[in-house]
């Protein structure tokens, strides 16, 4: 009985030790000590501007790129400074980002320019080949390289199997 104990063990911590080196080595192209990002091309089927509130709003078939990220969506609305400089852009409806072969989804992503974060909410997903990460909410400070995910559940690629993580 205590040999069998041992062994679950040993088990469960190669299984997330394999887990964390995934979620490392797979998922880094979301994150990684960056520059700031602030510099962002936009094209859509509609575009309101607020200079009052300094707010761009952008409606239909809504494709971005900021920094290294390509984005799509229906909806986007960016915040910016009197000076121009981006300050926040959320993004919603079907959101996907993609980043070397990497690729986000969730219904609704926020970015913080000062902060240097993207927050994905409403089934977030992170991917890249056959292996998966979803929570409930995903953080990604793209300064650090953490990468947060709250209710996480994971699926990988093992040689000779699948491995799956709740």
């Amino acid at each position: 009985m205590k040999n069998q104990i041992s062994k679950n063990i040993k088990f469960e911590r190669t299984v997330i030790f394999l887990f964390i080196t995934i979620v490392m080595v797979v998922f880094s192209s979301f994150s990684g000590a960056q520059s700031k990002v602030d510099n962002i091309s936009v094209n859509a089927d509609n575009l309101k501007i607020d200079s009052e509130k300094r707010v761009a709003k952008f409606e239909g078939n809504v494709r971005a790129v900021l920094g290294n990220f390509k984005i799509i969506c229906s909806l986007m609305e960016i915040g910016y400074t009197e000076n121009g400089e981006l300050k926040e852009l959320t993004a919603t409806g079907k959101v996907t980002f993609t980043k070397d072969g990497a690729v986000a989804t969730a219904n609704k992503a926020v970015y913080n320019s000062l902060k240097q974060t993207v927050v994905l909410s409403g089934n977030p997903v992170l991917k890249r080949g056959e292996n998966s990460l979803k929570g409930s909410s995903i953080k990604i400070n793209i300064k650090s390289g953490i990468i947060d995910i709250f209710d996480a559940s994971a699926v990988f690629t093992l040689t000779g199997g699948v491995g799956i993580i709740k």
